[in-house]
């Protein structure tokens, strides 16, 4: 977390902060645990790390190969819109 800027890691919830060696473990659950709550189709936005759109994106594309994925950049902040 040393690589964060003082104001994320100052004032986040560290919890929030540690995603395990490649900081995408938190991705991982929540993706994993789509199944059971969606119906048809689903409409996903995630807050993510400026670096890890991509990455993000390769786990929905392995858990949900038919999603039609779009990474949209806010300002300063990263996000992905996964519709599926």
């Amino acid at each position: 977390m040393e690589e964060l800027e003082d104001v994320v890691k100052n004032y986040e919830p560290h919890l929030a902060l540690s995603g395990g060696d490649d900081g995408l473990d938190a991705y991982r659950a929540i993706i994993r645990g789509l199944p059971g709550i969606m119906k048809e189709r689903l409409l996903l936005a995630l807050e993510i790390g400026a670096a890890q759109g991509e990455a993000v994106k390769s786990l929905v594309v392995s858990c949900f190969p038919p999603a039609v994925l779009s990474l949209y950049r806010l300002k300063k902040i990263s996000a992905a819109a996964i519709e599926m």
